[in-house]
């Protein structure tokens, strides 16, 4: 599991060595923006996508307050990504209520919703929300939620990709985990477990056809 990251850590370092810090930050801003991260490798990936940064306010890593995240929330791609970010790397226990709203906010697309919810998780805050997902109302404990990535079916799938892949192509390895962190972020909380090995590389090599 910790191959394709120390190897893309490495990657980082050696562009920062080299001065080559546009195409470090777009690294780091790549994989920042997948589902899912070890967190001990994403907290390495902030780190230096922090001090890659410029100090002041305009061109900060992240958004401070949650003014900031809710308007960005409805931005592009780019506001998007980093206030999913900034969520992530703000005590959100003060902001329950904030979040709370967040979640009801149906001109959030589902994608947001559903990170919410996994940021939510992750930091262990206990409290409930309305939610509407594909177009169907839910009510959710957040403390009820599993862990999509700690899921036995998906464990099991990461296992079998790696088996396939990691040795032959790791390239593609690392295409195919991509393609399962979508699948299974696009129906959280909720578990596809009629989802295969088969189904992921099938819809990998898909997108690479469309190019």
């Amino acid at each position: 599991m910790s191959n394709y990251y120390d190897t893309c850590l490495a990657n980082i370092h050696e562009l920062i060595q080299n001065n080559k810090k546009s195409e470090a930050l777009e690294i780091l801003e790549e994989e920042l923006s997948m589902p899912y991260i070890p967190k001990l490798y994403r907290e390495s990936f902030e780190e230096l996508y922090r001090s890659l940064n410029l100090p002041d306010e305009s061109q900060s890593a992240f958004f401070t307050n949650m003014d900031d995240i809710r308007y960005n929330l409805l931005g592009n791609s780019a506001q998007v990504a980093k206030a999913l970010l900034s969520l992530e790397n703000l005590n959100l226990r003060p902001y329950i209520d904030e979040l709370i709203d967040l979640l009801r906010n149906n001109a959030l697309s589902d994608e947001i919703k559903r990170m919410i919810l996994l940021i939510a998780m992750e930091q262990e805050l206990c409290f409930e929300c309305f939610v509407v997902l594909d177009n169907k109302p839910y009510s959710f404990n957040i403390s009820d939620l599993n862990d999509p990535f700690q899921d036995l079916h998906y464990l099991n799938i990461y296992k079998k990709l790696h088996e396939l892949y990691e040795s032959n192509d790791p390239s593609f390895l690392k295409l195919t985990l991509d393609v399962l962190n979508m699948e299974i972020m696009q129906v959280f909380p909720f578990v596809n477990d009629s989802l295969t090995v088969e189904d992921v590389v099938f819809k990998t090599e898909s997108y690479l056809s469309k190019g």
